[in-house]
């Protein structure tokens, strides 16, 4: 991959994690607030991380965002391998040792852009076979 391709996947990235967080706003208005944009940690990365309250339990939400620009016949998890998951994995971790918040429950989802909607799997992880 050359440079400016990387460069470009990198806007486009960032571009599909704002949107995502409008999606995630549009959707559960109120109930959301976000904590996290881009939390890096040594050897990981975590794309959002927001709290969700609903029915009265608050829930600490770290978010993968995954965006494609073509049409695919594969699933959006797909697209991310054991080491991405690793690597999410360590960051969540690492965020969770720091965390001063009341959550009560930790999610996992993933939402991904697939051309022209929004996707999201909610509780993809620690539960993922493989991962």
């Amino acid at each position: 991959m050359s440079i400016e391709q990387k460069r470009e996947a990198l806007e486009w990235g960032r571009f599909a994690e704002a949107r995502a967080w409008l999606e995630i706003e549009r959707k559960f208005g109120s109930q959301v607030r976000l904590l996290e944009s881009n939390f890096r940690a040594r050897g990981g990365e975590v794309d959002l991380i927001y709290e969700e309250t609903a029915e009265g339990c608050k829930v600490l939400v770290f978010v993968e965002v995954r965006g494609r620009r073509t049409a695919s016949l594969a699933e959006p998890i797909e697209f991310a391998d054991r080491r991405k998951w690793r690597r999410f994995e360590r960051a969540v971790r690492t965020y969770l040792a720091r965390y001063q918040g009341s959550a009560e429950e930790v999610r996992c989802d993933l939402w991904s852009w697939d051309r022209d909607r929004w996707r999201d799997f909610r509780g993809i992880w620690p539960s993922r076979e493989g991962a």
